[in-house]
């Protein structure tokens, strides 16, 4: 399939999740992603195509990460989004782990 014309624009940083659980990043990798972004604020474009086990989350919609924490000892990743005019934390390892389709993360340098 033809690559997604966003992915071609200049300065644009990407973390593309596959649907396939076993070629996806471990929440590690996806933590150290965006935080390079959030260290830099830059705001982070995340699009889940499902939500998987992560209820507070919408299928097929676009969200802008505006925090991350990650806890080495339980393998904990969550992401504090910002959705609908609210602020919403979210068990985003639980959704990285869960979801069906693919999604993915997205800023500008």
């Amino acid at each position: 399939p033809a690559a997604h014309p966003l992915w071609s624009l200049p300065n644009c940083i990407f973390m593309k999740i596959p649907i396939n659980f076993e070629d996806r990043p471990n929440k590690k990798e996806v933590f150290k992603f965006l935080y390079k972004a959030l260290e830099k604020d830059h705001p982070i474009a995340f699009l889940n195509l499902d939500n998987g086990k992560e209820n507070k989350l919408h299928r097929w919609h676009w969200v802008a990460i505006v925090g991350i924490a990650y806890d080495d000892l339980s393998d904990k990743l969550e992401a504090t989004i910002a959705d609908e005019g609210m602020l919403k934390k979210i068990n985003l390892g639980l959704w990285l782990t869960t979801a069906k389709n693919e999604g993915g993360f997205v800023y500008f340098e």
